[in-house]
């Protein structure tokens, strides 16, 4: 990941510990709002997309349905099409997009993978810091 160590500590300090069933739940019944503080933080974190290595993810609707995309990594270039999984609602594609996100960012992990279980902070020493240690 090529996130700043100010992202690095908003990612395990915040939005690890909020990653949750509850969290999820929220997102897939009502993805485009109202949200609650907790999900508005996590949303927050995501939309600003830190890393510029990681995926910038998009739905195509293509008249049959919704599928998740990708932009190009090129200026005005086409999106490409991440898989072959169709959506019958802008709203399950949406939740799709928000658990690639979450997946790509390590916020999603064992028993919330699809769904069910706690999500608590990650050990400081999984993140990398520029003197190859742990935060004190």
């Amino acid at each position: 990941m090529a996130l700043s160590v100010h992202d690095q500590e908003i990612l395990r300090r915040r939005v690890y510990g909020l990653v949750d069933d509850e969290l999820l739940a929220e997102h897939r019944e009502r993805p485009f709002g109202p949200h609650s503080p907790r999900l508005i933080e996590v949303l927050d974190f995501l939309r600003r997309n830190p890393d510029p290595e990681q995926p910038r993810y998009l739905v195509l609707d293509d008249d049959e349905g919704f599928e998740v995309g990708m932009r190009s990594s090129e200026r005005g270039g086409p999106p490409t099409s991440v898989d072959d999984e169709r959506f019958s609602t802008r709203e399950e594609a949406e939740h799709a997009v928000f658990l690639r996100r979450l997946a790509d960012y390590g916020a999603l992990r064992g028993d919330l993978l699809p769904h069910g279980g706690s999500n608590a902070p990650r050990p400081t020493d999984d993140l990398p810091y520029p003197d190859g240690g742990g935060a004190e």
